[in-house]
């Protein structure tokens, strides 16, 4: 299902899972990402993909949603009980989320794509999802995109209900994963600093 609609649609008829892998139609399983993990994470990448046709993936993602694809599945590469996602040391401060329990919805916002994260909200995607790491969409687009990339998709989170306090399992609130960020983060602090109030 790499980018060809009406040959993804043709599959899904014949009863292939919906949450089958990128490069095949068996289930994901064992941590594998989902299809729609990777569209919501990369659209189409490889070279036999479209060439990243934004309204191609969309449809993509709505295709493979109403077929039932699990707006909840995690991907992951070690299990959610890992001391790697946990603070052992409490004199780190540094640790950061290693993406294990990722849904569609945090590939969206980690690489910092609003049409993709808005298709999986109206679908009913969970807005206050945690990853194994404890980072909820707010703290991802805290500590990995820019005012440029995140203001927008910042305010939309909040102003849909996603909780702007999130404190993660290394004891990191947003604030301070706003002043680590070494991008221009400056327009997301004041959202932050303003819906705190």
């Amino acid at each position: 299902m790499n980018g060809n609609y009406e040959a993804a649609e043709r599959i899904l008829k014949r009863g292939v899972t919906p949450d089958c892998t990128r490069y095949s139609n068996r289930h994901a399983g064992n941590g594998e990402e989902t299809l729609l993990c990777v569209l919501a994470e990369n659209g189409f990448t490889s070279g036999t993909d479209s060439a990243g046709d934004e309204e191609e993936v969309l449809r993509m993602m709505q295709l493979l949603i109403d077929y039932g694809a699990d707006l909840e599945y995690r991907a992951y590469e070690h299990p959610k009980d890992s001391d790697l996602h946990r603070m052992n040391d409490l004199s780190d401060y540094y640790m950061t989320s290693d993406n294990c329990g990722y849904t569609p919805l945090l590939y969206a916002v980690y690489n910092g794509e609003p049409e993709r994260l808005r298709l999986l909200v109206d679908n009913g995607a969970d807005i206050n999802v945690k990853d194994y790491c404890g980072y909820n969409a707010v703290a991802t687009i805290a500590d990995n995109l820019s005012d440029r990339t995140g203001a927008d998709m910042l305010e939309y989170l909040i102003d849909n209900g996603c909780t702007a306090d999130n404190v993660t399992n290394f004891r990191q609130d947003v604030l301070f994963l706003l002043s680590r960020n070494s991008r221009q983060c400056s327009k997301m602090t004041d959202i932050i600093n303003n819906n705190n109030r």
